[in-house]
């Protein structure tokens, strides 16, 4: 575990979760690993991208990013800022790590409704 600055509290478990770097960069693990598996990623000065979630969020965000994904290819610079305008646009939040189940969900519809109108 890496030195951190930042008290990241896990939202499931309430224990302390510790700055990891993994193969996709940095990340928070839950310290109560194994018996709860939560994590969210952070910079690389272990500041934390967003709020941790509970499992259901992270895979309702997991599924969002996949939707976001079959819109806008987020290898292209342009096109993820396209992406970030567009969710500023049609969310409370402009980044998917900081939306809670909610909001989420309602991202969800908005996309799948997006995707619908551009096959049509």
């Amino acid at each position: 575990m890496r030195k951190q600055k930042n008290l990241v509290i896990c939202p499931v478990c309430h224990s302390p979760m510790g700055l990891e770097k993994g193969r996709f960069g940095f990340y928070y693990r839950c310290l109560n690993y194994p018996q709860c598996k939560t994590n969210h990623s952070a910079d690389a000065q272990g500041i934390p991208l967003g709020f941790p979630a509970d499992e259901k969020t992270r895979h309702a965000r997991s599924a969002l990013h996949r939707l976001l994904k079959k819109v806008w290819n987020y290898k292209i610079k342009e096109e993820r800022k396209k992406m970030y305008d567009w969710l500023e646009q049609n969310s409370k939040y402009g980044h998917v790590s900081m939306m809670d189940h909610e909001e989420v969900v309602k991202v969800i519809v908005k996309v799948k409704a997006l995707i619908k109108k551009a096959t049509q």
